[in-house]
């Protein structure tokens, strides 16, 4: 079993085992090789340089990194997966930056990964090209949290949530994306405290599909440009926004289901801009 040491020994005649977990480790990581090589069960990565270029590190064996194309001939996908217990920690002068080249992958996608953290991190494309992809994926994955993190565009959204729970997202930012800010998919328990959307150019704002218990506290949703709601839901329930600001975006309007989401203590404001817009 990964990361696990088992000991087995007979005893009266029953054959009993014995697990042992292995102990946590800290890694400093000064590349973007060092800091893939470094991933795994219970480690905590400090990433102390300035800049990790993930598109220059070629695929290697390992095993919780996978790299995955999603096209033939496209970028090559960073996804870590089965991973319990991982923190991913910005040490540097300032925010380590998280680059790829690629338009058409994540910066980092998370599989069935349990306890994650990232903290203090910059993370987007390095590209002129419109993305295709976001910045973070997770999928099938439970009590992950991105904290004090900026994450950029032009990538197509700042974070995909998908099948998982218990994903926390405090003091970070989500800015510049191109098709929308973020989506949660078949998501639950998902907190968002203390952070800022804004100067997103998109076509969709937060979309909601086939989610609930989502919780926005304190934060804020502004200056966005999108063709749609800014709170687009399909099938969710528990949408909450406490304590918050909703001003000067561009929608179609500001939520198309007044059931399946509430504002408590949420400032919002609007004005009317043009035929089929809405600032608010």
């Amino acid at each position: 079993m990964k990361g696990r040491v088992w000991t087995a020994w007979a005893a009266t005649g029953a054959l009993v085992l014995a697990c042992s977990a292995a102990q946590a480790a800290t890694v400093q990581a000064k590349t973007a090789a060092e800091f893939l090589k470094a991933i795994g069960p219970d480690t905590t990565i400090e990433l102390t340089a300035e800049a990790y270029n993930l598109s220059e590190v070629p695929e290697m064996e390992h095993d919780y990194v996978n790299w995955v194309a999603h096209s033939p001939g496209g970028g090559m996908n960073i996804v870590i997966n089965d991973v319990r217990g991982l923190k991913i920690i910005g040490k540097g002068r300032v925010a380590p930056r998280i680059t790829v080249e690629a338009s058409d992958v994540f910066v980092l996608s998370f599989v069935n990964c349990v306890g994650v953290l990232m903290e203090n991190l910059v993370m987007g494309h390095d590209t002129e090209e419109a993305c295709k992809d976001g910045v973070l994926s997770i999928y099938g994955s439970t009590d992950v949290s991105v904290s004090r993190c900026d994450l950029f565009g032009s990538g197509s959204e700042g974070v995909r949530l998908e099948n998982s729970m218990g994903f926390v997202m405090d003091h970070s930012i989500i800015r510049e994306c191109t098709v929308s800010i973020m989506s949660i998919i078949g998501a639950k328990n998902a907190v968002f405290a203390d952070c800022k959307f804004f100067n997103n150019k998109a076509n969709s704002g937060l979309v909601f599909r086939q989610s609930e218990d989502i919780r926005f506290t304190d934060c804020i949703v502004m200056n966005n440009t999108m063709d749609s709601p800014i709170f687009d839901l399909e099938g969710t329930v528990g949408v909450k926004l406490l304590r918050g600001h909703v001003t000067g975006n561009i929608a179609t309007q500001l939520t198309n289901s007044n059931w399946g989401i509430s504002f408590e203590g949420t400032e919002r404001t609007r004005a009317i801009v043009g035929e089929g817009e809405v600032k608010v």
